[in-house]
């Protein structure tokens, strides 16, 4: 029996043992994460295997829905190997009150979906480190190894305190790019503050002419390095500075990690960066639902160009 507990009624070290003790031990997952990321967070759980499924949840113009939080690349269904007829089961047991999803799963063979869910897939792009630093290198294109052989500065990549990566990316047009609002904004100042705190996640930045040109910020966990989020300046692109950032990283991850995970790959551009250090995609699901009532279905159809 799938069961729908309130935040309330959350033991979150027990969560945090599912979470574990899963087939994917996603960082995304654990309480403190969703804590920072979605404040009230609830769950379903399912007492037969004690598989979990956390629901990031928010309410506007009174309507309850289901949104992906900023930073938070994906979710949906978590413990020892879930079948896919259970992760259905899990979208069905979702509360009828959720009038509206947009969620990410980290899922994609879903058979007999409920009624009125459509999904698509997504593409996430991660590099195999399970080998030496010359051989992921040697994967690398060769407009990636040139730009790199051409900016290469002595101790040009430096840690960042993670105030001062903050002040960097929220200072940047790129926020607007990204469509950050101001509840973004707070999101994601408390996933930097909480991952550097706990120790999981640091932030490192490349100089170029005495300032920041590029800055990243990465958590490990589990084996895993993900780039959580980061930028260059226009000046930085010039002289291939994140280039020089993602490398290093690389780099350093090698030691105890066994998948660098670029946390992107939406967009055709991005995807072709990534592939460009040698990154492969890695399918997850979009799922979206849509009952409001009308007008409201209507204009919210119009605004996602459905």
């Amino acid at each position: 029996m799938i069961r729908h507990l309130q935040h309330s009624d959350l033991d979150k070290a027990w969560w945090d043992q599912r979470i574990l003790v899963g087939h994917d031990p996603s960082w995304y997952a654990c309480s403190h994460v969703l804590d920072a990321a979605s404040p009230g967070w609830e769950a379903l759980v399912d007492e037969r295997t004690e598989c979990v499924m956390p629901l990031t949840t928010r309410r506007k113009y009174g309507f309850h829905y289901l949104h992906q939080p900023f930073g938070i690349q994906r979710l949906g269904v978590f413990g020892p190997e879930p079948s896919p007829d259970l992760c259905t089961a899990f979208l069905a047991s979702i509360p009828a009150r959720y009038k509206l999803w947009d969620i990410r799963l980290n899922m994609i063979d879903l058979k007999d979906l409920p009624t009125g869910v459509r999904v698509r897939l997504l593409t996430n792009m991660v590099i195999d480190l399970q080998r030496d630093i010359a051989e992921v290198r040697g994967r690398y294109g060769e407009s990636h190894r040139r730009g790199l052989r051409k900016w290469r500065v002595e101790d040009a990549v430096q840690p960042m305190e993670a105030s001062s990566f903050i002040q960097f990316i929220l200072g940047s047009e790129q926020v607007h790019e990204w469509g950050m609002d101001k509840q973004d904004e707070l999101v994601f100042t408390r996933l930097i503050h909480v991952a550097s705190e706990r120790g999981e996640g640091r932030a490192i930045g490349v100089r170029y002419e005495g300032e920041w040109s590029a800055a990243g910020f990465f958590v490990e966990h589990c084996g895993r390095t993900i780039f959580l989020k980061g930028l260059a300046t226009p000046k930085g692109r010039k002289v291939f500075a994140m280039h020089r950032l993602i490398d290093a990283m690389i780099e350093r991850s090698m030691d105890g990690n066994d998948v660098f995970d670029l946390a992107g790959g939406e967009r055709a551009a991005l995807r072709r960066f990534y592939g460009g250090f040698g990154a492969r995609g890695e399918l997850y699901l979009q799922a979206r639902v849509n009952r409001l009532p009308q007008p409201f279905r209507w204009v919210k159809e119009r605004s996602d160009g459905a």
